[in-house]
């Protein structure tokens, strides 16, 4: 997950270790990158009042505009990868 350097000092804060240990492991250790990147979309959930669309939206930016925009492009993302899995369902169904 892409967790901006701007995070770097409370994460390092948080863990209580240095800037540079923490961008080393989100760069190189891929479960560390995700399970800071889950608790960070946990953060900005819990911001939005346990509203998921919009925690989505502020782990991306707190700012109104960019975050909606934001939201509106996962948004439609999934409903391309949704649409993509359902019509290889139907076809693999119609296979047999």
């Amino acid at each position: 997950m892409q967790i901006n350097t701007v995070h770097l000092d409370d994460l390092a804060k948080t863990l209580s270790t240095t800037k540079s240990v923490v961008a080393q492991k989100l760069a190189y250790d891929g479960c560390f990158n995700v399970a800071v990147g889950a608790w960070m979309l946990r953060l900005r959930t819990n911001e939005a009042g346990g509203d998921f669309w919009f925690g989505i939206g502020r782990f991306h930016s707190k700012t109104p505009a960019v975050r909606n925009r934001y939201i509106l492009k996962v948004h439609q993302n999934m409903v391309g990868i949704v649409n993509k899995v359902n019509t290889a369902n139907a076809a693999s169904q119609g296979a047999f």
